[in-house]
């Protein structure tokens, strides 16, 4: 058997805690590491990452420079990457002590991100399971901090239910399970848990976790920067429509990915400020099509003053109103241009022309055109124009829906705070199951590797 390391992430360290359990019957060694002391399982072999006093922070230079460019304490909350080395440190003491064959956590916060190029060094696989967006109630295994998918069941429904999945994505009847809506029923119940929950975040603030969130008050005042953003962005929208009513260009929509997110700060590092993205998507339109800017339908900090003043100067970006709904865009469009995001998914599926700014096996189909760079997108438009931007088949989309679930496991993969219904017993029976198939897969690829 092999041993296993798993990363504490807050609430999501008990869904690890359920993998662990199963591994652990099949006599796999568990280990964990821990950054959120009150987040700590209750279990053996736990190794804590010690808070760093004053004397053990110390600028970390350029070293570190591609996860000081993810970390979203740094980026939105404008503090240092001081405590990097100390963490640094104490990640590959824990790494060599317990002499794991495989990673497992998430590719979010700065210490799993420095965990990841550790492991990078020693020849360390690192995996991070996630929702698979599509199909819902399944989760697939990425590689590190990308979006390469490894393992699947290679279960694939018959032609009929695939056609029906096809067909559901199509119409929106179904939607990713980390979309959905909270039911009315757990939304009473969540009222009285955000209030212990914060509070219990914010007395391990004062222990000494402080460095995958920003202070309290700073958090609280958030919520009010966004709202009074949100506000200038809807009055920017009511004089967009006005422009752009009755007018013919071609209409290409990027909906904002929220920040902080990983889907952008991390999988998009290249494109975290978005703001300069949607200035450069922008301008390489020509006079005869529009950009549509749409809000996320949980605004973050990506609405930031400078995006503002982007599409205030832009003729060419025409700001949606966080009244027009996803379906709206959507169907309004002729063209989707996304950074990682689910619509991608959502636009092989609806034969819409679709472009990515960053490679995932999305871009293998025909209709969702992979980018350079985001000045290319003039490329993809003028193709449109032209006729000669190549679509998928009927059949090319059908071989992708089976992909999709062949490459992923039954299962939900979220955290019990938003989702209890990931330790039910049916859930804790899928991924227990999908983990002892995966593992010995995994480490059985290793071993192959070591060998060539």
């Amino acid at each position: 058997m092999s041993r296993i390391l798993f990363v504490e992430n807050r609430h999501r360290t008990r869904v690890w805690e359920i993998i662990a359990a199963g591994l652990a019957e099949q006599g796999h060694t568990i280990s964990w590491m821990v950054m959120n002391h009150g987040f700590a399982p209750q279990s053996p072999n736990v190794s804590l990452l010690p808070y760093p006093r004053r004397q053990d922070l110390a600028p970390a230079g350029n070293r570190f420079q591609s996860i000081v460019d993810a970390d979203r304490r740094i980026r939105y909350y404008g503090y240092t990457a001081d405590h990097y080395v100390h963490y640094n440190s104490h990640i590959r003491r824990i790494l060599r002590v317990t002499q794991p064959e495989l990673v497992i956590g998430e590719s979010t916060q700065f210490y799993e991100l420095l965990t990841i190029e550790a492991c990078r060094e020693f020849g360390i696989r690192y995996i991070a399971p996630a929702s698979a967006r599509y199909p819902t109630g399944r989760f697939v295994c990425c590689e590190a901090d990308t979006l390469n998918v490894v393992g699947g069941s290679g279960d694939v429904p018959g032609e009929e239910d695939l056609s029906r999945f096809v067909n559901q994505l199509v119409s929106r009847t179904i939607v990713p399970d980390y979309m959905k809506a909270v039911a009315a029923g757990k939304k009473e119940s969540r009222a009285w848990k955000d209030g212990p929950d914060w509070a219990f975040k914010a007395i391990q603030y004062v222990r000494g976790e402080r460095y995958c969130s920003p202070p309290p008050l700073k958090k609280l005042r958030e919520g009010r920067i966004v709202q009074r953003s949100l506000a200038l962005w809807n009055q920017s929208a009511r004089e967009a429509k006005r422009r752009i009513t009755g007018q013919s260009r071609l209409r290409v929509l990027f909906p904002l990915h929220k920040q902080p997110e990983a889907s952008v700060d991390v999988w998009g590092r290249p494109y975290a400020d978005q703001a300069a993205l949607v200035d450069v998507l922008s301008s390489s339109l020509g006079e005869d099509a529009a950009l549509m800017v749409k809000p996320n339908p949980k605004p973050g900090l990506e609405l930031s003053d400078v995006l503002l003043d982007v599409a205030a100067r832009r003729s060419s970006i025409v700001p949606l109103a966080t009244t027009v709904t996803m379906h709206e865009a959507f169907e309004s469009a002729d063209l989707i241009v996304t950074v990682t995001g689910t619509v991608a998914i959502e636009s092989i599926f609806a034969r819409k022309p679709c472009a990515t700014l960053v490679r995932t096996r999305n871009n293998d189909v025909s209709g969702c055109r992979f980018l350079e760079s985001p000045a290319d997108l003039g490329l993809v438009v003028a193709a449109l124009q032209a006729g000669t931007f190549p679509m998928q088949s009927e059949e090319e989309v059908m071989a992708f829906a089976a992909r999709l679930y062949a490459e992923s496991y039954p299962g939900i993969i979220s955290d019990p705070y938003s989702a209890p219904e990931v330790t039910s017993q049916q859930n804790r029976k899928h991924l227990t199951n999908a983990f002892n198939r995966l593992i010995p897969a995994l480490l059985a690829e290793k071993k192959e590797m070591q060998l060539v």
